[in-house]
């Protein structure tokens, strides 16, 4: 079985009960999730992840590669 990785880009939000982290994974359309913790998030993000891809899988379309790719880019500000 081929591993992959997938970027998940993590923004924090909040709502009537506090803050909390959104997450998705851009090179999976439609495929997120949200905790109130970070580590919550990824846990959740995780299942999201596999059952995103079993539902891929199941209806027979192909299971997109990871192309994103994430660089920091720094600027002095004052």
């Amino acid at each position: 079985m081929e591993h992959r990785n997938y970027t998940l880009i993590i923004e924090p939000a909040e709502d009537e009960q506090g803050p909390y982290f959104g997450g998705y994974f851009p090179d999976l359309p439609g495929c997120g999730s949200t905790g109130r913790t970070i580590g919550e998030l990824r846990a959740n993000a995780q299942e999201a992840l596999a059952a995103h891809v079993e539902a891929l899988r199941h209806t027979g379309q192909p299971v997109p590669k990871p192309v994103i790719v994430v660089e920091e880019v720094s600027i002095d500000v004052a």
